[in-house]
This record gives structure tokens, sequence and C-alpha cells, in this order.
């Protein structure tokens, strides 16, 4: 896509709206699953649910904060790296906090809509996302294994 584009920054920015547009779909949709299934009362625990979200929300923004917008939409593939691995809160405290604050995220939801199908979908993303994490976990960590070598070769 660089190529395509001609500018590394111009790709990036096109698969940051590629993803957040894929994001809305993905939620409507997931919304849409919950609204046509039927809820269970005892599982209807707005504020428990709003709690969730709040957390789950604290993991997704502060990863954006720390990461910047090319870093939080797959800069990495183009090029566009941090000087070094971020290891600070949010990552502090959980690998990979942008997926997992997600689906945390979800599970909220699903809590405030009483919603087991809710639940049952966050199993299906959580699985997505481990997949995807085995796809992008070892490419991540061998770039800031590289910059690291490359920073003492200095």
């Amino acid at each position: 896509m660089t190529n395509l584009f001609h500018s590394k920054y111009t790709a990036c920015n096109v698969t940051a709206v590629t993803i957040l547009l894929m994001g809305v779909v993905r939620d409507s949709l997931y919304m849409k699953a919950m609204q046509g299934q039927p809820a269970l009362p005892a599982m209807h625990l707005p504020a428990v649910g709003y709690a969730i979200v709040a957390i789950g929300s604290l993991f997704v923004l502060s990863s954006f904060w720390r990461l910047g917008w090319y870093c939080t939409f797959m800069g990495d593939y183009y090029g566009i790296h941090l000087d070094q691995r971020v290891d600070s809160f949010p990552f502090s405290v959980l690998d990979n906090p942008m997926y997992w604050g997600t689906t945390i995220n979800f599970v909220g939801v699903a809590f405030t809509m009483g919603s087991p199908a809710g639940l049952l979908l966050c199993v299906l993303i959580a699985v997505c996302y481990k997949i995807l994490l085995r796809l992008e976990e070892p490419f991540t960590a061998e770039i800031y294994r590289n910059r690291g070598l490359a920073h003492k070769k200095v």
C-alpha cells in the first residue's frame, strides 16, 4: 500500500480508516445480534456492565494515548515505529490492552443488555483476537529486537 499511495503515512491512514469503518460494522452487527436474542433478566446488570465498559475503555484509550495514531493503526507494518516498545501503563498491566480492552467493552455491553448471546459473541471476539495476536506479536517483537540491536551497534 505504501507504493500505491507513495507515502507510508497515507497508507497507514487508509488502513486506520478501514479498521475504524470495519469496527463500526462489527459493533453494529454485535448490537443487532444481541437485540435479536432474548435477554436474561438475571444477567441484566446495567451498573455492572457500565463499570466493565469503563475498565475496558480505560485500557483502549490509554493504549491509544501511549501508541499514538500511527502505531495504534498498524504503523509498524509501514515502517512507522516508536523508539522503543511501550511497557508503561496500560501495557504494564496487560499485553495488548487495546484488543483485550475492546473485548472487555463487549462483555460490559452484554451485561448492560442482559444478553447471553452477547457473552457468547465475546468468546468469539476473544478467539479472533488471540489468532490475530499469534500473527502480530512475533512481528512486533522482531521489530523491537532488531531496533535494539541497531541501537547497540551505534
